[in-house]
């Protein structure tokens, strides 16, 4: 995970913090209160699930991009050598 990454991760988790202290000390009825909550972790869930989904995609481009050079490096060793 790069800086820009984390600093993007760490403001969604700051802003999630803050919104869920922000609704339980405002005055509202309990139920609209626990609605609210709710809404706000439904909104932080989706947001981590697509930084996971834009890591995976990362991940599995760099994976494909290093069979291929494993591929490339293994057939230019002379075929005598391996046995």
């Amino acid at each position: 995970m790069n800086d820009s990454d984390k600093t993007i991760t760490a403001f969604i988790a700051g802003a999630a913090i803050g919104a869920a202290f922000g609704i339980l000390f405002a005055p509202a009825k309990g139920s609209k209160t626990r609605q609210k909550l709710k809404s706000e972790g439904q909104k932080v869930v989706e947001s981590l699930e697509e930084k996971m989904k834009q890591a995976k995609e990362k991940l599995d481009g760099l994976k494909a991009e290093w069979e291929t050079k494993l591929k490339e490096a293994t057939e230019k060793v002379p075929t005598n050598i391996i046995k």
